[in-house]
């Protein structure tokens, strides 16, 4: 059973992993670099499956300071967004 949960700095290291797996298609991430993406998230979650972290989700709002170009384009145009 899937169960979606709020993030604790113990996942970080399931989320690093997930992250590796497919960095081609995202960003590296170390540990250092997801305690400072959860710091400046209005939003992280986790799934979990028979105790095991299987998926993550960051979600940035308007000011954040994320430094993704994908990201600083809805800065741009956004005042109120997430």
């Amino acid at each position: 059973m899937s169960t979606v949960r709020k993030t604790h700095t113990e996942d970080f290291s399931a989320i690093r992993s997930l992250n590796d797996a497919v960095v081609t298609l995202t960003s590296p991430m170390d540990e250092s670099r997801i305690t400072s993406l959860y710091a400046m998230s209005c939003y992280h979650r986790v799934v979990e499956e028979d105790g095991i972290v299987s998926a993550f989700l960051l979600v940035f709002g308007a000011g954040s300071g994320y430094d993704s170009p994908h990201y600083q384009w809805f800065d741009e145009r956004y005042d109120n967004y997430a």
